[in-house]
């Protein structure tokens, strides 16, 4: 059975200085992942990008993307049209048909079933901003905390009763490594493996 083409479409909040962009995007270029969009608006000073892959290359190239923008894009000089939720804005995954026939080129289409956030400040805690995101997905039936801490460490207690202040009637999960005295398992393999465990729990891949 082919595995299935997944889609990617992570949001940055730098949409001003080409060199940001240009290291942003090239870490999305990782083995099993291609960058097929990207564009840039200036007076929102945002970046979209879409990178379609395998399910593994689409986790990597949005988690790398993810660590270059936090280390070069700084929130608290930050200014465009619109808030940000940090660095690294909303982050769309999709499952993607492909559809070819002779008389036209190749289109693609996504089912879009997830949102990411990425959560930059959780003190103060950015109610009005979460809350934002929260209403562009009126559809959305849960909402999910994910962190690489384990149980027993990490904001999770912070986060939880806050976010299901804010969901309404949406259920508030949470995804997380099992509860441990180190917050690292001390192997690079190891760790790989609990990161791409994390990423598929979160979104049912």
């Amino acid at each position: 059975m082919t595995e299935p083409i997944l889609g990617v479409v992570p949001n940055f909040s730098e949409g001003r200085r080409v060199d940001v962009m240009d290291a942003i995007c090239d870490a999305l270029q990782v083995p099993g992942a291609h960058l097929v969009y990207r564009q840039a608006d200036a007076d929102h000073n945002r970046l979209d990008t879409t990178v379609l892959g395998s399910r593994d290359g689409v986790r990597r190239a949005a988690v790398s993307a993810a660590r270059v923008a936090a280390g070069l894009i700084d929130m608290e000089q930050h200014r465009g049209g619109h808030p940000r939720m940090g660095a690294t804005d909303v982050t769309f995954y999709a499952y993607v048909n492909l559809v070819n026939t002779s008389s036209q080129p190749v289109k693609v289409r996504y089912y879009i079933d997830a949102s990411k956030n990425l959560i930059e400040q959780l003190y103060p805690w950015p109610e009005a901003e979460l809350s934002a995101a929260i209403a562009q997905h009126s559809n959305a039936k849960e909402i999910v905390w994910v962190q690489e801490e384990p149980a027993n460490q990490g904001p999770l207690n912070y986060v939880m009763p806050r976010l299901r202040k804010l969901a309404g009637n949406r259920a508030v999960l949470s995804v997380k490594r099992t509860a441990s005295a180190s917050p690292a398992t001390g192997s690079p393999k190891a760790h790989e493996l609990e990161e791409k465990t994390l990423i598929d729990l979160a979104f049912g891949l």
